[in-house]
């Protein structure tokens, strides 16, 4: 190889660049390869750079650019890069003197505030020389100068003072009369008197033209040559001249001849004018009709064998002396019961076969085909009950009481006269209940501060949303050994304090101090009567 020196002038000139061309280069004082792909990507410059337009090839570099109202002009290259206005902008620099208006997108323009017509006038319209100024003068001015509230009205070319329409007393009536809560409304006066000494002409018309009627219009009927008046649904003929003479006639009221003047009535209303003829009345009294004189006789009614009548104030009471308790009702064939108590009493339709009620096509059919006379009734009862009158052949009185004291079981009754000696349970005996359900007594409330369970009332205690702290006070009433009472829980979404008395002792549980906020918790207590305190046995947390 030669070692005459060669200048990069004398190299050949090279073709298009590709990348995969070597180079040398100087690194760390030694001579190291690279190509020219390398070359280009590397950033070989830390500076900043602003360009006229994006150069990529400069990765430090910024170019201008302009937003709206402004542009760039570019000289090109040894050349100017202008900022221009352009648009609104640009308009703006040849637009007049006064108040700038937008007209378009991209035109601005000048202008001045004018007024038009009477009562206005303005200064500095344009605003160059300050700020336009509106005033106001002649009636408009007298407007706003005005002082008070209502109507208005012109009093000269260019004055105004408030008004307000008025009545006149008994006569016309005004309401809003300045017009300011509301438009003003005239009308008559109530009980309007009419002025002057002329006469007042009412609504003339036949009586085909009267008006469906509202209670107390009047009008005068051409076609009966008289006043009418309409009154409870229909139009009354009624005459000016008045009432002459009075008189009650028959009804029972006084006076019951034609009097004149003044009439006070007084009497009975009387039986045959819709009256009771009656003025005072006793505790159950009723009205009974009688056909002799056609009048209403006063009576009581009167109690019968097992029956009791309470006459009140305006009432009457009517019991049955209970003599036992029903504990079952059967029947006897045609009639039919489903037991118990309170059973379900039927009863068939009589057919050829089957013995039961009539239908009203058997009474169609048996309706006056009978004929005869009886000559004998004759009463026949079941054993626990005795018949005495029978039998009767012409008039008499048939009396069933009962055998024995008591209706024995078999036939409804409890077979005894007391409840100690019936089959049914007592208040201090010992008996076995079976298919039976004793409802706890529950008192529900949302919220409280304290509570004192009574023993005799309720045997469970809920709060649904307990709001404040709850001090559980010692239950108060008398207890007996075994005795339960149970207490529920829930806050309303806070956790709240709960403070238990001395008479709750823990046996092997935790009593809760607090409520779990939004959580139910049960605490179960029973009385221990040797220790004479409420045992706590259960406490249990949603979880």
């Amino acid at each position: 190889m030669s070692s005459a020196q060669t200048t990069i002038t004398q190299l050949p000139v090279a073709g298009p660049i590709l990348g995969t061309e070597a180079v040398p280069i100087v690194q760390g004082g030694q001579t190291r390869q690279t190509t020219t792909a390398a070359l280009a990507a590397a950033n070989l410059s830390a500076q900043s750079f602003l360009t006229v337009v994006n150069e990529p090839t400069l990765a430090n570099s910024q170019y201008f650019s302009t937003g709206t109202g402004l542009g760039l002009q570019n000289g090109g290259a040894q050349s100017y890069l202008r900022v221009t206005l352009n648009g609104a902008s640009g308009s703006l620099e040849t637009a007049g003197n006064g108040i700038i208006v937008k007209t378009n997108s991209n035109t601005v323009t000048n202008r001045l505030i004018g007024v038009s017509g009477n009562g206005l006038g303005i200064t500095n319209g344009d605003g160059i020389a300050g700020n336009p100024t509106l005033s106001l003068s002649g009636l408009a001015q007298a407007f706003a100068n005005m002082s008070g509230t209502g109507l208005v009205v012109l009093t000269g070319a260019s004055t105004v003072t408030p008004r307000s329409l008025l009545g006149t007393t008994d006569q016309i009536a005004v309401t809003n009369g300045d017009g300011v809560s509301g438009s003003p409304t005239i009308g008559l006066a109530s009980d309007a008197v009419f002025p002057g000494v002329g006469a007042v002409t009412l609504p003339v018309g036949t009586t085909a033209q009267q008006p469906s009627g509202v209670d107390g219009q009047i009008r005068y009927n051409t076609d009966v040559d008289s006043y009418e008046g309409f009154s409870n649904g229909s139009w009354t003929l009624f005459n000016i001249g008045g009432v002459t003479t009075f008189d009650a006639g028959t009804t029972g009221f006084t006076p019951s001849t034609a009097t004149s003047g003044a009439v006070t009535l007084s009497g009975t209303l009387n039986v045959a004018n819709g009256g009771t003829g009656q003025t005072s009345y006793t505790d159950g009294e009723l009205l009974i009709g009688n056909t002799t004189g056609n009048t209403l006789t006063k009576a009581t009614l009167t109690a019968g064998t097992g029956i009791t009548i309470t006459n009140g104030n305006g009432s009457i009471s009517i019991d049955a002396i209970n003599n036992g308790t029903v504990t079952s009702v059967t029947a006897t064939s045609p009639v039919a019961s489903t037991g118990g108590a309170t059973p379900d009493i039927s009863m068939p339709a009589a057919t050829t076969s089957v013995s039961g009620y009539l239908t009203s096509t058997d009474w169609t059919t048996f309706n006056s085909k009978g004929s005869g006379t009886v000559t004998s009734v004759a009463a026949t009862v079941p054993s626990f009950l005795s018949v005495t009158g029978s039998p009767i052949t012409t008039s008499g009185t048939l009396a069933i009481t009962l055998s024995g004291t008591a209706l024995p079981i078999a036939n409804g009754g409890t077979g005894a006269t007391t409840l100690a000696g019936a089959s049914i349970a007592t208040y201090s005996g010992i008996e076995t209940l079976a298919n039976k359900r004793i409802d706890p007594r529950v008192l529900s409330v949302a919220s409280a501060s304290s509570v004192t369970p009574t023993i005799a009332d309720y045997d469970e205690y809920a709060f649904t949303a307990l709001a404040a702290t709850l001090t559980i006070n010692a239950p108060v009433g008398t207890p007996l050994d075994g005795n339960t009472i149970i207490f529920r829980f829930l806050d309303n979404g806070t956790s709240r304090t709960l403070t238990w008395n001395a008479a709750y002792v823990v046996i092997g549980v935790t009593l809760p101090t607090t409520t779990t906020a939004s959580k139910t918790t049960y605490v179960g207590c029973i009385y221990n009567a040797n220790n004479t305190r409420w045992d706590v046995v259960a406490v249990t947390t949603q979880a």
